[in-house]
Parts: structure tokens; C-alpha cells; sequence
């Protein structure tokens, strides 16, 4: 009785020309093919410390293989000059050789016996015929030493439900991907070469991809709850707002040490979790401006020009002073949403207004580094201890003792004088 996959794809599966050539020491198959039909032929084979020792790919991730199924199927529904999408190279291994078939182009029927350690191997125009035997496939496909095995790209095969295409439930329209398979590489070889390919590899820096994705911004993340945070850390970065100057963008950072003499020192990423955290906690503005982003923007640059204007030295200084560290930003950005909410409440929301809270904070607590009070002080429960010490800094018995010193100050060295 012939397998759903038979019933669906026939006996043999025929991707036709391939490019055969060496990839370092390895003789390596390169060609194009739909992307259900990768997840047909092939399998995860599923690192399980007791079950299955010796296999190869982390436990799957459900949400990020549908994320990325959905960003392939629907690449069919936009324009490739404006929302250009591709996929990397899926990387599979042919452990069973039996299962998959070399014929010459231009003869089908004429076989080639050639794996990946196959050498001294020339192919005309470097391109031969690969077929794969569906009817040799298991199925239900095993997760445990499959016959084609998955070095790269398990998430992005998995999020096709092969079940309902094979039912024909699934109207999925063809997304093409590009493939590499390699033939005849055992368990250990195809672990090592896992190793080779994601152990080395550099995840891409945070803080570029926050820039790239204000970059390709075409107006729609300030009214998106979940990013807007994003958006605002790069506007607070331009020019004339609070963060001039003192943002990394990714990238290079020759440029800024030439147009600066330094670094910046506070990362775009850490500026969209700052911001992202004092939008969080400003429960009273956000209830009533959610819809309303540039004055929650303006609203932000007025407190954090106020902190940027009354901790002039501590701003300056990220060294010797814990504003601009994590555990700082994140302490008055939660002094900043609890100063927000009372400033929306009085009807006080000029950066002056802010600057009379910060100035009541300055005169109780010092962001020195060496102070013994931020010693050992670090990570999250940090951030937390620095918020709770600003924010009881910030009572009406601070504010109201600093501005009282404030006003009777002249009055004591006017006497002085007369002394």
C-alpha cells in the first residue's frame, strides 16, 4: 500500500539539475525545490540526552517554526521591491545513500555512484541530475537517525503542516527555498559539521537590528503598542532631543569616535528597554495617551532633559556614576513613569516641573559607583533597588524641603552680606 507521501509526490521526487561542487573538503549538491517538498524527504534528528544521544538538533521551537513558515508563505503576497524576503540555504544529509539517486543530465537512466567524499570528480557544466525515492521514505517521518537528515534549517521545514498537505487540506501555494545536500555523512561527521556551521556562529548584534528596523520604519511602529518603544528610543536619540550624542547605533564605531572622540555610550537597544519599561509603569499617562505616540514622545523628552540637566556630571560620566549603567536607566525609568503620572495629575509636565522632582532626588541619593550603597548591586533585582531609592527620594516632604531651601536661600546670604 502506497504512503501518504507516495499518494502525494510519487514514487520518485525529481529535483532536477543540481550544482555540483566542493564546499571545502566536501562534494556538496546545491539546488531549488518548494519548501514542502525539503520537509517530505527529510527529518530532524532530535538531541535527546536519554532517548536519542546521539542526535543532532535542539528541541524544536513551535512559535518560531510557524513565524517563519508564515514569513515564507506569505513573501507570495508582497512585491519583492518593497518587501524583499529569501531564506538562508537549507543544509541537508543524506545519511541512507539508497534513498537518493546522481543521473547524468541529458540521460536520467544513467546512475552515478558519487557521495560527498567522493574526489577528482568532474561533472559537465558542473550540474547533475538528484532524485530522491520517496517510496523508500518512512512515514510517519522518525525524529531519531532519519534517512535525510536536517543539519540547518529544522525550523523553517517544520512549520509546514505536512499532515494536511498530504490530505489535501493544505492549499499551500509553492514557496521555492534553496537546498545543499550532502550524501553519506554518518552521525558523528554530520554533528561535527552542525558544530562547524552554528558553534562559531556571531548572533547579530542587537543594537543594529533595533536601527535596521527604525530604518525600514515606514510610519507604522509608533502606533504599534509592541514596538513603539523602538521608535521613541531612536526620536530621543536625534538631534534636540535628550539623547543627542550619547546613542550607539551598531555598526561600525569608527564614525562616532571620529565625529565624537568616543563611543556612545548607551546602546539603541538598551535605550528601547529603558523606554520600554518606563511605558510600562506609567499606567495614568499610558490610559490616556495610548493613542496618541508623539505626545507620550514629548512627554519623555521633557523628563529625561530635565534627568540629562540636573545630573550634568553624572551624565557625562558613565564610568564613576550608575545613571547611564543598566540598573541607572532602568532605576529612573521608573521614577520617570512614577513622575509622569503625578505631573499628568498636577498638570505639570514642562521639563522645569521635572527638574524640581530631580533636584528634591539629587540632594538625597548619590549615583556614585563607589558608594556603598550600590555595592553588589547589579542585574535585575539592581535596576529594582535603584528605582525603590529614587522613588522615595522623589516625596512631597523631599520636594517641598528643596523648594523651600530654594526660596529662602537668597534671603540667608542677603543677611550674610549685611553681617
Amino acid at each position: 500500500m502506497a504512503t501518504p507521501l507516495v499518494s502525494h509526490y510519487g514514487d520518485v521526487l525529481d529535483f532536477g539539475p543540481c550544482l555540483a561542487g566542493r564546499n571545502l573538503n566536501l562534494l556538496v549538491f546545491r539546488g531549488f525545490a518548494n519548501l514542502d517538498q525539503l520537509a517530505a524527504i527529510s527529518a530532524p534528528d532530535v538531541y535527546d540526552h536519554f532517548d536519542n544521544p546521539g542526535g543532532t538538533q535542539r528541541e524544536l521551537d513551535k512559535k518560531h517554526a510557524e513565524s517563519c513558515f508564515e514569513y515564507a508563505i506569505s513573501a507570495t503576497n508582497v512585491l519583492p521591491e518593497e518587501d524583499p524576503r529569501s531564506f538562508p540555504e537549507i543544509i541537508l544529509n543524506a545519511r541512507d545513500r539508497q534513498v537518493v539517486e546522481l543521473y547524468q543530465v541529458g540521460d536520467p537512466g544513467f546512475l552515478l555512484d558519487h557521495d560527498s567524499f567522493t574526489s577528482d570528480v568532474e561533472f559537465q557544466g558542473g550540474f547533475v541530475g538528484v532524485r530522491v525515492r520517496i517510496k523508500d521514505i518512512e512515514y510517519p517521518q522518525v525524529t531519531k537517525n532519519p534517512q535525510v537528515s536536517r543539519v540547518d534549517g529544522n525550523h523553517r521545514l517544520s512549520g509546514v503542516n505536512l499532515d494536511e498537505i498530504l490530505r489535501g487540506d493544505d492549499e499551500t501555494a509553492d514557496v521555492p527555498v534553496a537546498f545543499s545536500l550532502y550524501i553519506g555523512l554518518n552521525n558523528e561527521q554530520e554533528v561535527k559539521l552542525f558544530k562547524d556551521i552554528n558553534g562559531e556562529h556571531k548572533g547579530m548584534d542587537v543594537t543594529h537590528l533595533v536601527n535596521i528596523e527604525n530604518r525600514l520604519d515606514d510610519g507604522e511602529m509608533k502606533h504599534d503598542p509592541n514596538r513603539r518603544h523602538k521608535w521613541m528610543a531612536d526620536r530621543l536619540a536625534q538631534p534636540g532631543y535628550a539623547f543627542e550624542g550619547m546613542v550607539f547605533f551598531g555598526g561600525s564605531r569608527k564614525g562616532a569616535k571620529n565625529a565624537l572622540g568616543k563611543v556612545p555610550p548607551v546602546k539603541l537597544n538598551t535605550l528601547a528597554s529603558t523606554i520600554k519599561l518606563q511605558l510600562s509603569k506609567a499606567n495614568v499617562v499610558m490610559a490616556n495617551y495610548h493613542d496618541k505616540p508623539d505626545v507620550i514622545l514629548a512627554l519623555m523628552n521633557h523628563y529625561w532633559l530635565a534627568v540629562r540637566a540636573v545630573f550634568a556630571a553624572e551624565w557625562a560620566d558613565r564610568t564613576n556614576f550608575i545613571l547611564l549603567q543598566t540598573i541607572g536607566l532602568s532605576g529612573f525609568a521608573h521614577l520617570g513613569a512614577t513622575l509622569m503620572d503625578m505631573g499628568y495629575a498636577k498638570g505639570r509636565v514642562d521639563q522645569k516641573d521635572f527638574e524640581v522632582w530631580l533636584q528634591a532626588v539629587k540632594q538625597s541619593v548619590d549615583l556614585s559607583r563607589s558608594s556603598d550603597q550600590w555595592k553588589g548591586v547589579a542585574g535585575a533585582g539592581g535596576a529594582s533597588r535603584v528605582a525603590e531609592v529614587l522613588i522615595k527620594a522623589a516625596t512631597e516632604d523631599n520636594l517641598r524641603r528643596t523648594e523651600v531651601e530654594k526660596k529662602l536661600k537668597p534671603q540667608s546670604d542677603a543677611g550674610a552680606q549685611l553681617d
